[in-house]
């Protein structure tokens, strides 16, 4: 709802906000406090906010309100007009994890307040991060003469990507597949898996039964021909004190968290290729495990354990593992935890830098991905 003004009702450029609910306005700004040329010399161009209301002769309900906010020099006011928006904002219901993918794969970026949070705030903030991924994706581009052998070698690729569908997941998919790798995509639910915008073989799977793994490698071969890497994506994490942890909770931590990329690379090792990878994520909480987060923490440096052995077993047979332990990133996993509620953390890497890094090493020759390399 729009009006014009001798006088402006705040002197800065301020964002005044109503937290009563006695009227439709959330928030009104001066918008001639921020630009003068917004409105002529001597008037002031203020601007009330009403989102979420369904009904469209506002100006005499919201004149009211504001003239509890600042006084009866309000009923002096010309109403210039109402715009009624639709669609002006993206839903975003409880429980909402922001930081959405800014990444679509195919070299397509996208920014917006619905990729963080439904405020200019968020959409300010997506348009940086966007900025920095299309930055990182140049830079990890390879000089020309060589793209036409990489994009051979990628070409040539079937991967087995095991929780495809986590933000950390989908991002890697989205780089192998724009790197052109053939892939095969696994997770746990059907819907989820339909919805990746990447294209693969899908199967809806619980890798945490072991002949769920072995049909998950099986799969990839017959989808492909062959098998040349496996990343393991699946995780969980639970937070509190380990007195108040449920054994059922620790024993869900274990058995997705340690076991299963245990027998997923167990199910691998005899249809991987000679020069074949297998790529287990287990984060920074590996190097340093953390109050509130011990057993997700051993769960997790138990993977990276096993990874260090298992380095040296596959070598026979010409497989490289890599331990990935990337920093806190905003895949959106801290936001479901199975027990507990996370702490307060600061902002995290975006999954797309990550994946672009882990991606990266699949494709070189590195053998681990400590914290350091994220």
């Amino acid at each position: 709802v729009w009006f014009a003004a001798d006088a402006a009702p705040v002197a800065g450029r301020y964002l005044v906000l109503d937290g009563t609910g006695r009227g439709p306005a959330r928030n009104v700004v001066v918008h001639s406090n921020i630009a003068a040329s917004y409105a002529p010399p001597g008037r002031a161009l203020i601007a009330a906010a009403c989102p979420g209301v369904a009904e469209t002769d506002l100006e005499q309900p919201v004149r009211t309100q504001l003239r509890g906010m600042f006084g009866a020099t309000v009923d002096n006011w010309t109403h210039l007009r109402t715009d009624t928006i639709a669609h002006g904002q993206p839903t975003q219901l409880p429980p909402f994890g922001p930081k959405q993918p800014v990444s679509l794969g195919d070299g397509l970026f996208v920014c917006g307040d619905h990729r963080d949070t439904a405020s200019i705030q968020g959409a300010l903030f997506s348009g940086r991060r966007c900025g920095e991924a299309v930055a990182s994706s140049l830079v990890h581009r390879q000089p020309r003469r060589h793209r036409e052998q990489e994009a051979r070698s990628m070409t040539d690729l079937s991967v087995l990507v095991a929780g495809a569908t986590g933000g950390l997941g989908s991002a890697i998919a989205a780089q192998l597949a724009d790197r052109g790798a053939t892939l095969t995509l696994v997770s746990r639910r059907q819907d989820r898996l339909e919805q990746l915008e990447v294209e693969g073989h899908r199967l809806a799977l619980d890798l945490r039964d072991p002949s769920s793994c072995k049909h998950a490698v099986d799969a990839a071969v017959e989808h492909a021909g062959r098998l040349d890497v496996v990343v393991n994506a699946v995780g969980v994490v639970a937070f509190g004190p380990v007195a108040e942890l449920s054994l059922d909770t620790m024993e869900e931590l274990f058995l997705t968290n340690t076991f299963l990329p245990i027998m997923l690379a167990r199910a691998a090792l005899p249809a991987l290729s000679d020069g074949g990878v297998i790529c287990n994520i287990s984060g920074v909480i590996a190097e340093k495990n953390m109050p509130n987060m011990a057993a997700y923490g051993a769960s997790k440096a138990a993977v990276r354990s096993f990874d260090e052995a298992l380095t040296r077993e596959a070598r026979r047979q010409g497989i490289r593992i890599i331990d990935a332990r990337p920093p806190h990133t905003e895949t959106g996993l801290a936001t479901r935890p199975i027990a507990g509620e996370a702490p307060r953390m600061p902002a995290g890497k975006d999954p797309v830098d990550v994946a672009v890094t882990i991606v990266d090493a699949i494709l070189g020759e590195a053998k681990d991905l400590p914290s350091t390399s994220f």
